[in-house]
């Protein structure tokens, strides 16, 4: 893995994109608002300190880690607080798993020839998108 940034290729308003939100305890104010942006993310290594920023008009988010160590976080905008641990699965997954309210999510971002998958799941509901760029 490496610095790279990853424009959203999927379509916003994809339903399963929404059943997830809702797993999540995202309201369905803050639901339509996320259906209609495309996000960017932005992935920044330095030594042991990674940075991932998503960048929308939403606002942005950032968040700053170490594998393997948690750290304070919320998903989305509107979403849940909680805890959040990254880690590396091979040479290019990036792992998210996120603690909240008694509940886990797990985010798995995928960086391949150009795309990067991010599959979602939480209590038995899932969802991708697909990002381009890198």
């Amino acid at each position: 893995m490496q610095n790279s940034k990853w424009d959203l290729a999927s379509s916003p308003d994809d339903p399963a994109w929404d059943t997830f939100l809702t797993a999540m305890g995202v309201s369905e104010t803050h639901r339509k608002k996320l259906a209609k942006i495309r996000p960017s993310e932005e992935l920044r290594i330095s030594g042991n300190v990674w940075t991932l920023t998503t960048r929308s008009e939403l606002g942005d988010h950032e968040i700053t880690f170490t594998l393997g160590e948690p750290v304070p976080a919320t998903i989305l905008y509107g979403g849940p607080d909680g805890t959040t641990v990254f880690t590396k699965d091979g040479g290019n997954k990036l792992v998210q798993t996120f603690r909240f309210e008694g509940k886990t999510a797990t985010i798995i971002r995928e960086y391949s020839n150009g795309r990067m998958k991010v599959s979602c799941a939480t209590n038995g509901v899932s969802a991708e998108r697909w990002y381009t760029g890198g």
